[in-house]
Parts: structure tokens; C-alpha cells; sequence
């Protein structure tokens, strides 16, 4: 996660309790993160990928991922593990937009500062990170449904957070009306489009110098993809958009999966289970390439869902 604050990270743990103990629900799934809804069952992006057999590292202690259940027309999948988690975060049933949220990734600091505008993605260590934000309103997307937005505009303090390469799939909390944070989204990518296609930064407008950035103005830059770069302009800042899969709306299909009887599943891996499909979804998965080879890569490993 980027944040405004500091030198642009948040890498220990937040300095509260009810926060912390969100972070500690975060547990690492390859260079990605995941998170504990059940006994035996975690969430995360479906385009970061995996396989049966990959290892979920939680806290201090590792599990074995035996299958996965991917939710059509989204970007979430579950994975059932090999034994019972110590705890689980309860899942948000709505009400998000206004409410503060709480975002963790694994994402990179910030990079070298775009002045009055920014800052481009620095280089990726898969360090655990948090960041705040707040869920301004929903958005539908035709290949992933509804989608949390958030902007990174300067209004929310030092920990204010946006996206960037590595930062797909960490869990993102909301403030409850009750009090308790609940686990409501998913991170997904950055000023996405109606089409689930990722947007490039261009500082010209030409397709050989595209770079993914944390914004808080991106006037007088070019967005959109090599072939539909448009000049960004206006009154008023336009800031980075970042886009969580939303949870709620897939509530019902989410329970139905996790309330089928244990004997339902099988209990280890398939021993013949092949491996030739590795992690690394591209949106923010892989999203650090630049240029037109980065983007015809990305065309060619669009994301699993």
C-alpha cells in the first residue's frame, strides 16, 4: 500500500487494537495475501491464481490449500485448507459507501515523485502494508460485478492508501455502524474501466512510455490503455481510483460454499495435481511492466476469472 504519510509506507502492524487485529488476520498466499473467513476456508483475488498444494501461511503456522471455489462474473476465490484456522474475519453485509475503510497488501512504496501530481510504483519487497481510505460508492464492472471505489485525493490524513503491484487479493475492512471492523472487499486494481481492462499513465500520450503511478492530480497526463490514451483535464484534481471487489452482493453464494458439510470436500491435495499454471494474475499482480511489451503481456494473461 501507498500512503501520503511518511516515507510512503505503512510496513509495522497499525498502533490500535481493532486494527491490528486485522492485520493479523492477513495471512500470505505466494507474494499475495489471503484471508481467513472459516474454519477451513480463505479468501482472495482469483487473478493472483495458485494451486492445490500451495502453502497459507497465517501467522506462524502454514496450511495446505486443497481446492478452490471461484465465484462467477467476479474476481474472488476461496480456498479450502488442510485444518482449521485459529480465527476468521466476519464478512461485511452491506452499507460500505461513506464508511472508513482499512486496506492491506504487499504492494511497493512509493517511487520516484511525479511533483504536484504523485508518485509512480517503486520496486516490489512483498512486504505486508496497510493504509486507509474511504469506500465513496459502488461500481459495476461486466467482467467482475460490483466493485468498491476509492480515490486517493488528499482527504483522508497521512495514512491515506492506494494500490500497486503486489497489493491484489489483501483484505479490506470496513467500520461497521456497530463498531467492528468487518471484511468487505478484496483488492482488485486501479482505474479500472467498465470492460475489467487495466489503465496505463503516459506522460506524452505515446505508447512506449506507459507506467502505473499513485496520483493525487493526474491533470495534464494521458490515461487509458496504448490504444485509447485520452489527456486528462479539468477544474479539479482527478485523483487515482482504486477498486475492491465488493463481497456483499456474493454473500449468498459465498455461504452456500462455506456451508456444505465437511465430508463434502476431499481432505488433500489430488496427488496427480499439475503445477504448469504459476501465480501472478496480471492486474495488480503484475502490473509493474510498462510499455506497449508489458501491455501485449498483459493481453495474453488476462486475469483467471
Amino acid at each position: 500500500m501507498i500512503v501520503f504519510g511518511g516515507d510512503g509506507r505503512n510496513v509495522a502492524p497499525p498502533p490500535d487494537a481493532s486494527r491490528r487485529a486485522c492485520w493479523e488476520l492477513q495471512g500470505e498466499w505466494g507474494t499475495f495475501l489471503g484471508t481467513p473467513i472459516a474454519a477451513r476456508w480463505f479468501i482472495t483475488a482469483a487473478h493472483v491464481g495458485g494451486q492445490p498444494g500451495d502453502t497459507f501461511r497465517l501467522g506462524n503456522q502454514s496450511y495446505t490449500a486443497i481446492l478452490s471455489q471461484h465465484i462467477p462474473g467476479t474476481d474472488i476465490a476461496l480456498w479450502r485448507v488442510d485444518r482449521a484456522f485459529p480465527r476468521w474475519a466476519t464478512l461485511c453485509e452491506g452499507d460500505e459507501v461513506g464508511r472508513e475503510a482499512l486496506y492491506f497488501g504487499r504492494g511497493t512504496a512509493r517511487g520516484l515523485e511525479l511533483p504536484g501530481k504523485g508518485w509512480r510504483w517503486g520496486p516490489s519487497d512483498h512486504k505486508q502494508s496497510w493504509g486507509t481510505n474511504k469506500v465513496e460508492r459502488v461500481f459495476t464492472s461486466k467482467p467482475y460485478g460490483g466493485l468498491l471505489f476509492a480515490t486517493f485525493d488528499k482527504n483522508s490524513g497521512p495514512d491515506e492508501a492506494t494500490l500497486s503491484d503486489g497489493d491484489s487479493g489483501g483484505g479490506v475492512f470496513v467500520k461497521s455502524r456497530q463498531g467492528p471492523w468487518r471484511l468487505a472487499g478484496l483488492n482488485h486494481d486501479i482505474n479500472p474501466g467498465d470492460d475489467g481492462v487495466d489503465r496505463f499513465y503516459s506522460l506524452t500520450g505515446r505508447k512506449d512510455e506507459l507506467f502505473r503511478a499513485a496520483l493525487y492530480d493526474g491533470r495534464g497526463l494521458f490515461l487509458g490503455t496504448p490504444e485509447t490514451l485520452k489527456l486528462l483535464s479539468g477544474n479539479g484534481p482527478l485523483p487515482t481510483v482504486i477498486a475492491a471487489q465488493r463481497l456483499s452482493t456474493y454473500l449468498p453464494a459465498i455461504h452456500k460454499i462455506l456451508g456444505r458439510p465437511d465430508s463434502d470436500w476431499p481432505s488433500r491435495p489430488a496427488l496427480l495435481e499439475t503445477r504448469l499454471v504459476k501465480r501472478g494474475g496480471v492486474a495488480l499482480a503484475g502490473a509493474s511492466a510498462i510499455g506497449v511489451a508489458a501491455y501485449a503481456l498483459y493481453r495474453s494473461r488476462r486475469r483467471v476469472s
